[in-house]
């Protein structure tokens, strides 16, 4: 996937456009912006990875069988009719359910004329569950009364989701969105986003995707052809600080915790814990079985022999399993380089990163040695080959040289497949001297060894 996003008045970033290649490099001082960039990004695709649209269809469906269940229920004198008529709506919302989530890998139009197709069906089955409202004894009808307008409510709100399907994709994509952003920046409003003294935040991925965010409000562009092509990819994800896996069962407990959210009067949704959302997102990923191995068996190979070992997930319980002596030890045990590692591995091999994957590190080199950070790089390039889209954010010298030194052992073609973006102090990108990103690389490794050679060669 290749893509050039232009980015203005994001946080420190004033103005900016970012090439996303395979292997994408995004380095420079602390504080200017870059992990803003990916954090952003990162949300941008992932909500528009999980159709949202289809996301609600299956909620909305959801909602009415399971308030079917307390209107079978709650019916005074239930009788074998009453029992007949709802169980046959639920198995038809079950068949139709069914036929969304075949039709949900289509592409968007398609999906969402689909949609649209359906508004005959739905309104079938709201019209024999009215049919057979009307016919209910007057002492039955009120005693559901409650739970039988929510029903019709929903089948309401699930028919003006089907007519007009491409403006409620797009208020369900705002409404994701601005969630998403909230969420992983751990953030309040929206506001706190925009750079100091301006107005609005700018987003714009080529000609297909333009969002503005202004304070409370928002508005968007997107195009069709964007919603497939980041619809088709295998996964999207975010790899911070190993600290996070560290503490990982506190922040589960914390978040599954329903006391805290109940005694502040607020949806457990509503509460900000300090935990972004792509910690857990990973964490529910990591711990979901799949039927294949890892699509990347030599690159988990190699980071395994590294650690002499590999991260075990069972449940909630997160360990570390030694290959010499077999034994599982406690990730408290563990050092946070190889955890950090670890983690990479085990994405790896839970499949989670494979073929079409989106992936953004935020600082890989963290607690590394340098020995760690030449094989981490080694994988990645090795990932980026094989068609999954890299993009690090980086201080290290180390991790770059590897990048560069790797790149010429193995005569990679780099045009088109290597970017590299210096985000300076100014709150733009440096302009590097040439057009090449090869020796963009060596440029930007040796803006960040300056601060080496004033250190040592200060008192010269």
């Amino acid at each position: 996937m290749k893509i050039d996003v232009k980015v203005k008045n994001l946080g420190k970033l004033k103005e900016a456009e970012f090439k996303i290649r395979p292997m994408t490099v995004i380095t420079g001082p602390n504080g200017t912006g870059k992990s803003f960039f990916t954090k952003s990004l990162y949300s941008i695709l992932n909500v528009i990875n999980k159709n949202v649209y289809h996301e609600s269809v299956n909620k909305t469906i959801r909602q009415i069988q399971l308030q079917l269940q307390t209107f079978a229920n709650g019916i005074s004198y239930v009788g074998q009719n009453d029992l007949w008529a709802t169980k046959r709506i639920e198995l038809t919302l079950d068949k139709l359910q069914k036929e969304f989530e075949e039709a949900s890998s289509w592409k968007i139009d398609d999906y969402l004329a689909f949609a649209t197709s359906k508004v005959g069906d739905v309104e079938k089955i709201h019209t024999y569950y009215e049919t057979y409202l009307n016919e209910l004894k007057p002492t039955k009808r009120s005693s559901i009364k409650s739970i039988s307008e929510a029903i019709n409510k929903n089948f309401d709100d699930f028919l003006r989701q089907l007519i007009n399907p491409q403006k409620y994709y797009a208020d369900f994509f705002a409404i994701h969105i601005e969630n998403e952003l909230k969420d992983n920046f751990q953030i309040s409003t929206l506001s706190e986003l925009i750079s100091f003294d301006e107005e609005k935040i700018i987003i714009a991925v080529d000609d297909l995707l333009v969002i503005e965010l202004s304070g409370n409000k928002r508005s968007f562009s997107l195009g069709a052809d964007f919603i497939d092509e980041v619809s088709g990819l295998s996964s999207v994800v975010f790899f911070e600080s190993p600290a996070y896996w560290k503490v990982r069962d506190a922040l589960k407990s914390a978040k599954n915790n329903q006391i805290r959210p109940r005694l502040l009067g607020k949806k457990n949704s509503d509460v900000l814990t300090g935990v972004p959302k792509y910690f857990y997102d990973l964490d529910d990923a990591l711990n979901t079985k799949t039927k294949t191995s890892g699509a990347f068996a030599a690159a988990t190979d190699l980071l395994e022999d590294a650690l002499g070992g590999e991260f075990i997930f069972k449940g909630d319980n997160l360990s570390f399993k030694d290959n010499k002596s077999g034994q599982e030890i406690s990730k408290n045990l563990v050092s946070f380089g190889m955890t950090n590692l670890g983690m990479v591995q085990a994405l790896l091999k839970h499949n989670v990163i494979t073929e079409g994957s989106f992936v953004f590190i935020d600082e890989p080199e963290t607690n590394l040695h340098p020995d760690w950070q030449v094989k981490l790089m080694e994988v990645l390039l090795v990932l980026a080959q094989a068609g999954v889209n890299i993009v690090i954010t980086t201080h290290s010298t180390d991790l770059l040289k590897a990048l560069e030194v790797n790149l010429k052992k193995q005569k990679i073609d780099v045009e088109d497949f290597l970017s590299v973006h210096f985000v300076d102090l100014d709150g733009k990108l440096f302009e590097f001297e040439s057009k090449n990103s090869d020796q963009q690389l060596i440029e930007a490794r040796e803006l960040l060894n300056s601060a080496y050679e004033q250190l040592y060669f200060s008192d010269l």
